[in-house]
């Protein structure tokens, strides 16, 4: 790749979403996190999103895409970048704020299912709870006003050791929304994080979660939410040789995303077009095998089960001149079974070789190591499953 074209794509690469679970060809569910800063979270946090993201995927909720014009967390990143990171948090803002803008969002991210936990602001800024509780009303009927048969779950306020009883008062007063806004053809739905939740065990500051704290909203969207949802068939497993090595590149992933451009096969990522890559080379070596890739990615596939190995050599594509740096993950069946240290361009190659036996699911993933995208070309070279005949192993 040329010096242009690498500065080129330091402008215009998009991270992609690291999601464990392909989405299917029919539409998915559009959902809204939708709030302030407990919606966002801030750096070196998960926030309740990235717990949610799990537990849908583990049950087989997979057909579902959380959107916003956020995305991440609030001033760094999140501990875990391994979930759909988009949303609608804005830190600091209270209800009145957020419904001046809700006609807004909801336009460009069109949800089918908004996860509303606003107020908290409005309480620490000593607005009233009829206020609060009359500007969460307009957002409903602004998100409405958009697509009229949206779906919302209101969640009641988690605690706050500053302001205990005016989020009380508050929360009280939730269920008398929800009974004022539900309709047949656009459920509003009451979510309560709020019972057994411990301002002093469950939050890191006496008002945002940490990670138990996270997960306990999380639970109650995923209780309230998984009932909206449709379980996702996987598709079924590629028929791979029972005997030999079978690349990656020859195989259909079931899905695919890439920092920049499309992900290359057997070469390189190159300008932002299909099959504009160079022939891929690490520190010197050069493969005419392999996937090429921009951080941030990810390429699932479905396996039968008879695979016995995963081998590659892994490293930044020397079109970079030493640029770039990434992380590479694998899992196995939505496991972590591999996790890289830094790979930054011209570092030697690495060469793993890993045991899956037994394999449903294998997920390709890079990551940027922290510093920003451009010339994170990451290559997958020689990606390869290799299968075994059982009657040869006992």
């Amino acid at each position: 790749m040329s010096t242009h074209s690498s500065a080129r794509s330091k402008s215009q690469h998009v991270q992609a979403i690291e999601a464990l679970e392909p989405r299917q060809l029919l539409a998915a569910t559009r959902i809204m996190p939708l709030g302030d800063s407990i919606t966002s979270s801030f750096g070196g946090h998960d926030s309740y999103r990235y717990w949610l993201w799990h537990s849908l995927q583990a049950a087989g909720y997979t057909n579902v895409d959380f959107v916003g014009s956020q995305r991440g967390v609030f001033g760094g990143s999140p501990a875990n970048s391994d979930f759909d990171q988009d949303h609608e948090g804005h830190t600091g803002w209270t209800a009145d704020q957020i419904a001046a803008s809700t006609v807004e969002w909801a336009r460009s991210a069109k949800p089918d299912i908004v996860l509303l936990h606003a107020g908290t602001n409005d309480m620490r800024a000593d607005q009233s709870v009829a206020s609060t509780i009359n500007d969460l009303g307009t957002i409903i009927d602004r998100l409405r006003s958009v697509n009229p048969s949206v779906k919302i779950l209101l969640s009641k306020i988690i605690p706050d050791a500053d302001n205990a009883s005016s989020i009380a008062a508050l929360d009280n007063a939730i269920p008398g929304l929800v009974n004022q806004k539900n309709k047949t053809s656009s459920r509003v739905i009451l979510v309560d994080p709020v019972s057994g939740f411990d301002v002093s065990r469950d939050t890191f500051d006496g008002l945002h979660p940490n990670e138990s704290g996270e997960k306990k909203i999380a639970s109650r969207f995923f209780s309230a939410l998984a009932p909206l949802l449709t379980q996702s068939a996987p598709p079924p497993p590629q028929h791979v040789p029972l005997t030999g090595t079978t690349f990656m590149g020859d195989l259909t992933p079931t899905s695919m995303s890439n920092g920049f451009g499309p992900v290359e096969i057997n070469q390189s990522v190159g300008e932002g077009s299909s099959n504009d890559g160079e022939r891929m080379s690490i520190n010197g070596r050069a493969y005419s095998r392999g996937l090429g890739t921009h951080a941030g990615s990810r390429i699932d596939y479905r396996l039968d089960g008879k695979q016995k190995w995963f081998a590659a050599d892994l490293g930044i594509d020397d079109e970079t001149n030493g640029g770039g740096s990434v992380v590479y993950k694998v899992y196995i069946d939505g496991k972590r079974v591999f996790s890289s240290n830094v790979i930054h361009g011209g570092d030697p190659i690495q060469s793993i070789k890993l045991r899956i036996s037994h394999a449903r699911r294998i997920t390709l993933i890079v990551s940027d190591a922290g510093d920003g995208t451009a010339d994170d070309h990451a290559n997958w070279a020689n990606a390869r499953v290799i299968s075994y005949n059982p009657d040869l192993f006992v």
